[in-house]
């Protein structure tokens, strides 16, 4: 970053939780009903609300070196 951020550059990272992908629609009705269980929002993101994060992450401009878990609370130890 110290090297990026004189030349207007800066670096944040988006980190999703489980998404509603093709990928996903492969697991197990069990494994997915523990993923949900696992979540405080008791739901699987939409891709459109990662797109959403990513989006409002890239306009704040004085924003960098951050990482930015989407997760609905997910691994956050509630």
């Amino acid at each position: 970053m110290w090297e990026a951020g004189p030349r207007g550059i800066r670096i944040n990272v988006v980190a999703p939780g489980p998404t509603k992908t093709d990928m996903l629609a492969k697991v197990e009705e069990a494994d997915m009903k523990k993923l949900i269980e696992s979540s405080p929002l008791r739901r699987i993101a939409e891709p459109d609300e990662i797109a959403d994060a990513i989006y409002k992450v890239s306009t704040l401009t004085y924003l960098t070196g951050a990482l930015i878990p989407v997760t609905g609370g997910e691994g956050l130890g509630y």
